[in-house]
């Protein structure tokens, strides 16, 4: 009888760490969601994409960097985008245009008549 209630007690302990582990990982998803969002829109571009590569010494990092009409620069880490719909959405030589606080990305080949809106799952509550 004791051996099945230290079974019992253990296996109550287990199932309380693992919920304990949950919160703080969704926590965490959260705060990273966040961060990238915040990351993502305090970008802008409007330009031609002229590279396109996975830094590898940087965590495999999924970057695309676009000379802008006005002459500046722009460089988005799109690792976060866990779909990697954008990233492989673009190739060199297309054109690209977001706004600054925008999550909506207009891109193409010769025009800008493909868009594409990204999600972070990041909410004012969250922030």
């Amino acid at each position: 009888m004791m051996k099945k209630v230290n079974v019992f007690v253990f296996a109550m302990i287990a199932c309380i760490m693992i919920a304990v582990l949950i919160i703080i990982n969704t926590d965490s998803v959260f705060d990273a969601s966040c961060y990238n969002y915040e990351k993502f829109t305090s970008t802008s571009a409007d330009g031609k994409v002229i590279s396109k590569y996975v830094d590898s010494q940087n965590h495999n990092y999924q970057i695309v960097q676009v000379e802008n009409k006005n002459g500046t620069y722009s460089k988005f880490d799109l690792t976060y985008h866990w779909n990697r719909e954008l990233y492989d959405a673009l190739e060199v030589g297309y054109f690209i245009r977001k706004g600054e606080g925008e999550t909506r990305v207009y891109y193409g080949e010769e025009d800008l008549s493909n868009t594409i809106d990204i999600s972070f799952n990041c909410d004012s509550t969250n922030k």
